[in-house]
Protein backbone atom coordinates (compact mmCIF):
# COMPACT_ATOMS: atom_id res chain seq x y z
CA UNK A 1 0.00 0.00 0.00
CA UNK A 2 3.06 2.57 0.78
CA UNK A 3 4.61 1.41 -2.62
CA UNK A 4 1.59 2.39 -4.34
CA UNK A 5 1.41 5.97 -2.77
CA UNK A 6 5.45 6.67 -3.46
CA UNK A 7 4.47 5.37 -6.86
CA UNK A 8 1.66 7.37 -7.12
CA UNK A 9 3.86 10.31 -6.13
CA UNK A 10 6.44 9.80 -8.27
CA UNK A 11 4.18 9.93 -11.06
CA UNK A 12 2.86 13.01 -10.16
CA UNK A 13 5.98 14.84 -9.92
CA UNK A 14 7.03 13.51 -13.12
CA UNK A 15 3.74 14.76 -14.90
CA UNK A 16 4.51 17.97 -13.21
CA UNK A 17 7.91 18.26 -14.13
CA UNK A 18 6.73 17.80 -17.82
CA UNK A 19 4.14 20.24 -17.35
CA UNK A 20 6.13 22.79 -16.27
CA UNK A 21 8.69 22.25 -19.26
CA UNK A 22 5.93 22.40 -21.75
CA UNK A 23 4.81 25.71 -20.49
CA UNK A 24 8.47 27.31 -20.72
CA UNK A 25 8.58 25.88 -24.06
CA UNK A 26 5.49 27.55 -25.07
CA UNK A 27 6.97 30.69 -23.48
CA UNK A 28 9.78 30.57 -24.65
CA UNK A 29 7.93 29.99 -28.58
CA UNK A 30 5.90 33.36 -27.95
CA UNK A 31 8.80 35.12 -27.13
CA UNK A 32 11.03 34.20 -29.73
CA UNK A 33 9.42 32.05 -32.38
CA UNK A 34 11.56 29.67 -34.15
CA UNK A 35 10.81 27.75 -37.28
CA UNK A 36 12.82 24.30 -38.17
CA UNK A 37 13.91 24.34 -41.81
CA UNK A 38 13.38 20.62 -42.11
CA UNK A 39 9.40 21.43 -41.37
CA UNK A 40 8.80 23.74 -43.95
CA UNK A 41 6.22 22.47 -46.71
CA UNK A 42 8.04 21.10 -49.97
CA UNK A 43 7.68 23.44 -52.82
CA UNK A 44 6.61 22.13 -56.45
CA UNK A 45 9.94 22.78 -58.06
CA UNK A 46 11.79 21.15 -55.03
CA UNK A 47 9.98 17.58 -55.93
CA UNK A 48 12.65 17.99 -59.16
CA UNK A 49 16.15 18.57 -57.28
CA UNK A 50 15.77 17.03 -53.22
CA UNK A 51 17.31 13.60 -53.16
CA UNK A 52 14.20 12.51 -51.33
CA UNK A 53 11.85 12.69 -54.23
CA UNK A 54 15.39 11.54 -57.18
CA UNK A 55 17.37 8.83 -55.52
CA UNK A 56 15.19 6.08 -56.96
CA UNK A 57 13.27 5.42 -59.71
CA UNK A 58 10.39 4.44 -57.52
CA UNK A 59 10.24 7.99 -56.33
CA UNK A 60 10.79 9.46 -59.21
CA UNK A 61 7.73 7.42 -60.91
CA UNK A 62 5.68 8.33 -57.72
CA UNK A 63 6.50 12.33 -58.23
CA UNK A 64 5.29 12.09 -62.00
CA UNK A 65 1.97 10.21 -60.71
CA UNK A 66 1.32 12.74 -58.39
CA UNK A 67 1.70 15.27 -60.93
CA UNK A 68 -0.77 13.67 -63.29
CA UNK A 69 -3.67 13.32 -60.71
CA UNK A 70 -3.10 17.00 -59.69
CA UNK A 71 -3.26 17.76 -63.71
CA UNK A 72 -6.60 15.98 -64.01
CA UNK A 73 -8.21 16.42 -60.92
CA UNK A 74 -7.42 20.87 -60.48
CA UNK A 75 -6.92 20.98 -64.40
CA UNK A 76 -3.28 22.50 -63.99
CA UNK A 77 -0.90 21.54 -66.67
CA UNK A 78 2.44 20.58 -65.00
CA UNK A 79 6.41 19.79 -65.94
CA UNK A 80 7.07 15.88 -66.16
CA UNK A 81 10.07 14.85 -64.08
CA UNK A 82 13.34 14.33 -65.97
Amino acid sequence: MVGDRRQAFALGVDYLQIFLAMKQAKRDQKMKPYTDLALTPVQDDETDTLELFTHNDGARNEVVRLRKIAALTHGEHVEAAT
